[in-house]
């Protein structure tokens, strides 16, 4: 393809943000409308609504009459907030923050460090810290992302005889509610940061989903300095890709210790021992070698300094020098891999 062709796609990411920020697949919703009331519906400009949706409608995500009304197409369709699969905030994530921490990568490539810390002035987690409007979009796009993952993970893995589940860098708790709604015996704990925790927690409160609320709870926790015990699973969900294979190593080794404090505390109940499950996509095993590429450095550009994203061999050898062995190893089909762990 030519360079200006390919320079020009990058455009559509930006595009599609602002299509989702404005709710345009919502306003469509069994509805075929002309440009003229849809910018009156979102509060935009007649005349750029219209160039934008043409844009979009040009790689099938919208569909244009030919009395120039718009309407949804199958793809924009996951645009919808009310799609279970939506996948509205992930595209405003990737338009936004994302885009402009690509923005960057020449800083990447000349440094090997982080583009985003670049872009955004600071580490992307800390600028969340302090950017609760980003923080609150890269949460609901985390869980657009983990809703199939956790339906699967719920019918491929056995959850029956555990009481705990402790989600590390859970977010909003999406996976630990996808794996509650299967085993209504369960408990979740989702660890993160604290805004956070206190921003999902007012959420699920506001929710009035108060069985959820008596069984779910949000522990605010730096895991790169320690992981809360008390779990009889420990989950990690695209969580090591963002760290380098230091900072990986001590975070599998604060998960380790929190399962040793555990099995210390249970000694004598006859209670299974902790395990942990790591669920990652490996970046070898993308199957197209473009996006397989693009996987390679896009951990770089976001991640923190000196992340490369996983191979199996990769994370092997960091839970070896964590001291964990893998008991078990199945594939999803969403990609990841989910290796269960237990102490070495």
């Amino acid at each position: 393809m030519h360079p200006v062709k390919l320079a020009t796609m990058a455009r559509l990411a930006p595009a599609l943000a602002a299509a989702a920020r404005l709710g345009i697949a919502d306003h469509l919703d069994g509805e075929t409308l002309s440009y003229g009331d849809l910018a009156k519906a979102v509060d935009a400009h007649p005349d750029a609504l219209l160039r934008l949706l043409r844009i979009l409608a040009a790689v099938g995500i919208f569909e244009e009459s030919a009395t120039g009304e718009f309407r949804n197409s199958e793809d924009s369709r996951t645009l919808q907030s009310s799609n279970p699969r939506s996948v509205r905030n992930v595209c405003v994530l990737l338009g936004e923050m994302y885009h402009e921490s690509w923005s960057a990568l020449l800083h990447t490539v000349k440094t090997g460090e982080s583009a985003a810390k670049h872009a955004l002035g600071k580490p992307m987690y800390e600028y969340m810290r302090k950017n609760p409007e980003a923080a609150e979009v890269f949460d609901q796009a985390m869980e657009e992302m983990t809703r199939p993952v956790a339906a699967e993970l719920a019918n491929s893995y056995d959850f029956r005889d555990a009481q705990t589940v402790v989600d590390i860098g859970g977010g909003n708790g999406a996976l630990l509610k996808g794996v509650m709604s299967a085993y209504p015996h369960l408990r979740g704990v989702s660890v993160d940061r604290e805004d956070v925790c206190s921003r999902s927690e007012g959420e699920l409160r506001e929710s009035g989903d108060m069985p959820l609320l008596s069984r779910l709870r949000f522990s605010p926790a730096d895991f790169i300095e320690s992981v809360p015990d008390g779990g009889d699973v420990y989950v990690l969900k695209n969580v090591l890709h963002d760290w380098n294979e230091v900072t990986g190593v001590r975070i599998l080794e604060n998960a380790r210790n929190a399962m040793m404090r555990t099995a210390e505390r249970q000694r004598g109940r006859f209670a299974k021992e902790p395990r942990l499950l790591i669920i990652e996509p490996f970046v070898d095993e993308v199957a197209d070698a473009a996006g397989r590429a693009l996987a390679y450095m896009a951990y770089m550009v976001i991640g923190e300094d000196g992340a490369r994203g996983h191979t199996e061999s990769g994370l092997r050898r960091q839970l070896e020098n964590a001291r964990l062995k893998v008991l078990s190893a199945m594939q999803l089909t969403t990609g990841h891999w989910v290796l269960e762990c237990g102490v070495a």
